[in-house]
């Protein structure tokens, strides 16, 4: 397996499940990776990430960062070359207002985007979406939220 000379990579939302399974795709082509978490002491969240990311020689750092706080921002993306940006809100029932979930989506992707621009050391940036952005209350499309394995297919052929 091909090592890359220890470049790290900011992975926002490392303990989602997105977020985390990219650390561990990273770890293992020898990226170093900094994960955001909103809280180190989220200790499920925390120790599910170590226990999926156990390359020693590639551990993990974790820091604290909150989509909304903008000053945790440059602290994460500091000497970092590339960032994920998997970090989103997410319910499992509907939120109850749209500041629930389009705020801290949009004003934490811009929070991020910022500091990326101020760092001076971050060459590329990949930004994630929602699901919401395809499936919603009246979208047309013929995926459907109970067959889950055929719509993941169908989305990504969008």
């Amino acid at each position: 397996m091909r090592r890359i000379v220890s470049k790290v990579v900011l992975v926002s939302g490392a303990t989602g499940f997105l977020g985390a399974w990219v650390c561990k795709k990273l770890q293992e082509k020898g990226y170093r990776v900094r994960g955001t978490v909103r809280s180190l002491k989220n200790t499920d969240k925390v120790n599910f990430l170590y226990n999926l990311c156990t390359d020693p020689k590639y551990p993990v750092e974790l820091v604290e960062a909150d989509l909304l706080d903008v000053e945790s921002w440059p602290r994460a993306v500091k000497d970092c070359k590339y960032v994920m940006h998997t970090a989103s809100p997410f319910f499992v029932t509907k939120p109850k207002s749209e500041d629930e979930l389009i705020k801290p989506a949009v004003e934490g992707t811009l929070n991020v985007l910022r500091a990326v621009a101020d760092s001076g050391t971050v060459k590329k940036v990949v930004v994630t979406s929602s699901f919401a952005a395809v499936i919603g209350k009246n979208c047309s499309s013929p995926a459907r939220i109970s067959n889950m394995y055929e719509n993941t297919h169908f989305l990504a052929v969008l």
